[in-house]
């Protein structure tokens, strides 16, 4: 798949971020069988975020200069369709890659394909570029990795880092299970974060700004990704 997504509706019904990042990727919600969600009724997902309370973890470290961060969230429910995990890898990177596209207010372009992901200005300057996923599948767990290969927005380095999604669950009890939804950046040289450190008020709180952005994003996106999994754990017939 390669395509430019597009932020039209994203900014319009930021509420129903989970609907809409489903239509970009796909035609309808994931199924099994022949499951059609329109003969099962469809969760408004602005009710669903009355019953998705729960917080994000959110663990930020600038202090070598680098990005190094984690958030994750978790919530108890039952288990998602086994047919649904193998989507997962692909789910993820898109919504994620949506919700930074969406917080850019429309000012960065986002190509998503098998193999590269590509942030870019309107004229074409390359912000930032992904590249060599990997991706691991269990019957209850999908992780996908990618390597973050440069552009604009990194320094010069010999490694730009990686970014990793993450989803898992365990079982708790013969209905209940526990779900985790992860989202790691280790060692990207953003240049917004000084190489050394620096007593420069400025560029300290520019840095703690970046820390915040990301860790904000990364969170709504965490939230809506679990609020509409957590929704068809309930719609997709087992």
């Amino acid at each position: 798949m390669d395509e430019w997504l597009d932020w039209h509706g994203l900014r319009q019904e930021p509420d129903r971020l989970p609907v809409v990042l489903i239509q970009v990727w796909g035609s309808k919600a994931p199924s099994c069988n022949d499951f059609d969600p329109s003969q099962h009724g469809t969760m408004d997902h602005r009710s669903a975020h009355a019953h998705c309370r729960n917080s994000c973890e959110s663990n930020t470290d600038l202090s070598a200069g680098f990005l190094n961060a984690e958030q994750a969230l978790e919530w108890d429910g039952p288990p998602l369709p086994e047919c649904l995990i193998p989507l997962l890898p692909e789910r993820m990177d898109r919504e994620h890659f949506a919700a930074v596209g969406a917080s850019a207010l429309r000012l960065v372009g986002l190509r998503v394909d098998t193999e590269c992901v590509q942030c870019s200005l309107p004229g074409g300057v390359s912000l930032l570029q992904f590249g060599h996923p990997t991706t691991e599948l269990t019957p209850t767990s999908a992780t996908r990795r990618w390597i973050i290969t440069g552009g604009r927005l990194a320094r010069l380095e010999s490694s730009y880092g990686s970014i990793t999604f993450t989803w898992s669950m365990r079982q708790l009890n013969e209905d209940l299970w526990r779900h985790r939804l992860t989202a790691r950046v280790e060692g990207y040289p953003s240049r917004f974060i000084p190489a050394q450190f620096s007593r420069n008020p400025l560029r300290r709180a520019v840095a703690a700004a970046y820390g915040w952005y990301h860790g904000v994003v990364t969170c709504r996106y965490l939230k809506r990704l679990s609020c509409s999994l957590r929704a068809q754990s309930r719609e997709v017939p087992l």
